[in-house]
């Protein structure tokens, strides 16, 4: 049997002083940490069973659904979770492509209806959650949340799939995300989303920086987010 050592990635940008102005660096650390813990608590759980040879993407998906594995699907999607949310950000805040910025007015009306639709999205999270922009199955992007643990590949939308042709995978989209290719939801009117951007929105993100101030660190997100890194992701579906 093949095992997976599942290790903490290597961040996109420089870590010292943390990433201003989103994250102090004791916040970073506190992050980082979490990671390893989440990271440690998998390979421990999968030792020893078929699960050893996944990656983490391929352990949230076959474990959502089973409650007998609440416990590693909790700590493989939370992994998952902060990882392609700290890769997506930078210290180099560049303005989005023309071909992002396209694909936004067309289904967010413009670019400053999105940043408020997805802000306000994150600030109505009432206790720990996720916010996302997603693409779904017929190409559009939507905005949505999930709660505690949740990843949005695994949610069930309850919308119709529409006719759109499937984008070929690439090798580097795989090796960017960890994955093979969308699930397939069991339920025929379920629709394949997936994720372009992310913002952590659990208490540990922002109450040490920001104190009771959600919005302020919502504000500074924007400062932080890798544009190119999301056109790049776009474009790959």
């Amino acid at each position: 049997m093949n095992r997976r050592i599942h290790v903490l990635a290597t961040l996109p940008f420089t870590s010292e002083e943390g990433l201003r102005p989103l994250l102090s660096r004791d916040t970073l650390n506190i992050l980082q940490g979490l990671q390893r813990s989440y990271l440690h608590r998998v390979n421990k759980t999968v030792q020893g069973t078929d699960l050893a040879a996944f990656n983490l993407y391929q352990l949230v998906e076959r474990t959502h659904r089973d409650s007998s594995q609440a416990l590693l699907h909790h700590y493989s999607s939370q992994a998952w979770n902060m990882d392609f949310w700290l890769q997506g950000l930078t210290s180099h805040h560049r303005p989005p492509l023309p071909a992002l910025v396209q694909a936004i007015e067309r289904d967010f009306g413009s670019w400053e209806s999105f940043e408020t639709m997805f802000s306000e999205s994150a600030g109505a999270i009432p206790a720990s959650g996720w916010t996302w922009l997603v693409q779904r199955q017929n190409g559009r992007l939507t905005i949505m949340n999930t709660y505690n643990a949740g990843s949005p590949m695994f949610v069930n939308m309850r919308a119709p799939v529409q006719a759109n042709p499937k984008r070929e995978e690439g090798g580097s989209f795989s090796a960017l995300l960890g994955m093979t290719k969308p699930p397939v939801q069991e339920e025929q009117t379920a629709d394949v989303v997936a994720p372009i951007l992310a913002l952590n929105m659990w208490e540990h993100a922002w109450i040490r920086d920001y104190g009771l101030d959600r919005d302020a660190y919502i504000r500074n997100f924007w400062k932080c987010v890798n544009w190119s890194r999301a056109a790049v992701i776009l474009n790959l579906y």
